[in-house]
């Protein structure tokens, strides 16, 4: 992205495979799995150029990989909110695109719609107030996840491209109740505030002794 800003190379996919086999060579101990992987980053690369050709046509890359922050009045003072994006694009039809690559995982357009997804807006929070260097002021019209696992579907997009400020402005609500809640002392930290969304890594579970008081009963839990 860095390196062909304006105009895709004719030859990108070889290109690709020659970096990739080139940087990851000396990495690789065991040729027969190394077989396995290759085989998917080939199906990857060949979905992510085929891809890319068809976004160039209404999009530009603005910036990669960089870090950006805002700042707004909270009950307990400021609250500094930052983040580091994978990407922005300037839309030929105005405004900026924001897109995560991932390599998995389940990302749905409801759940972007929702809120349930909030890095992506929060991003473009940062982003219409200026806070990632070297992109400016921009309002956002694009929010976009783009998984590639190499698998049955190589890759895939979950993204809204309307009703993007009113997502924003949802999030930032739901961001600003947040942190008011939590500048109240009295307000409790739960290792596990929503179950159903319980985090793959969590570092406070065992302080909270879940899985010891998951394993009592009702008696045990009393006489505790």
């Amino acid at each position: 992205i860095k390196a062909y800003p304006d105009r895709l190379p004719e030859n990108g996919l070889e290109i690709v495979h020659n970096f990739a086999r080139e940087t990851l060579d000396g990495y690789v101990e065991d040729q027969a799995l190394w077989s396995f992987w290759w085989s998917r980053f080939e199906r990857i690369a060949l979905w992510h150029d085929s891809h890319e050709r068809g976004w160039r046509t209404k999009a530009r890359p603005l910036v990669s990989e960089v870090k950006g922050e805002m700042r707004f009045a909270a009950p307990a003072g400021d609250f500094v909110l930052s983040g580091q994006v994978d990407r922005i694009d300037k839309m030929m039809g105005g405004g900026a695109a924001i897109i995560d690559y991932k390599s998995g995982g389940s990302y749905t357009l409801k759940a972007l719609k929702n809120g349930e997804l909030p890095q992506l807006p929060l991003e473009a929070l940062i982003l219409a107030q200026g806070g990632f260097e070297g992109a400016g002021a921009i309002e956002c019209s694009y929010l976009g996840y783009w998984v590639m696992s190499g698998g049955r579907d190589a890759g895939k997009v979950a993204c809204v491209d309307e009703g993007v400020d009113e997502i924003v402005a949802v999030v930032e609500q739901g961001l600003k109740e947040l942190v008011a809640r939590f500048d109240d002392a009295d307000m409790p930290y739960l290792s596990l505030p929503r179950p159903d969304q319980a985090p793959r890594f969590n570092d406070y579970v065992h302080l909270a002794r879940v899985q010891e008081w998951a394993t009592l009963s009702d008696d045990d839990a009393e006489a505790a």
